[in-house]
């Protein structure tokens, strides 16, 4: 779902979460689908053309059960993208993703800080008792991001020879962050 205009950005030390944009649709496809960013996450085909992100977007931005914004630094460059999917309003639950594709701002201190806003906005807007989330095994600098928001290792799986952790926060813990 798109953001209404009531929408408040959400805004830290380090980013700003605005509404994603048809603007910077271009900008979002050259950097979210570098080879590098792709090993670190995710569920796209190997070669999406623009189009076939022009179309999920599109989707996206009409989904009851979506929630997306775009990182920006706040001098105003996008960096990544954070994501609820799978909003479940009976469970109070959802699923978090985040991707950073600008390298230089992994390990910063930049998703953290994104994340928790996100989830403090998200936990009033959505009513949420809990998230979850699945990262690669091998991606510790992400696991200790998301330990410091109170995600904890709830299941260790392997999908397609690759090895990932399903990772939750509680009420309690979501609540406090």
């Amino acid at each position: 779902m798109r953001p209404g205009p009531e929408f408040t950005l959400l805004s830290g030390k380090l980013v700003v979460l605005r509404p994603r944009s048809r603007e910077l649709l271009r900008d979002f496809f050259r950097k979210r689908f570098q080879s590098e960013v792709l090993r670190w996450s995710d569920v796209w085909p190997a070669n999406p053309s623009f189009e076939e992100v022009r179309l999920r977007f599109a989707e996206q931005e009409e989904s009851s059960k979506e929630w997306r914004l775009w990182i920006h630094t706040v001098q105003g460059k996008l960096i990544g993208e954070i994501s609820l999917t799978d909003i479940d309003n009976s469970k109070h639950s959802a699923e978090l993703s985040i991707v950073l594709f600008d390298p230089p701002y992994w390990g910063q201190g930049y998703g953290t800080e994104a994340a928790a806003l996100f989830l403090a906005d998200a936990v009033s807007r959505f009513g949420l008792r809990s998230v979850y989330l699945f990262t690669v095994q091998d991606n510790k600098r992400a696991i200790r991001s998301f330990e410091k928001l109170g995600f904890r290792i709830t299941e260790r799986l392997t999908m397609e020879r690759e090895h990932f952790v399903r990772m939750e926060v509680l009420d309690e813990a979501l609540r406090s962050g």
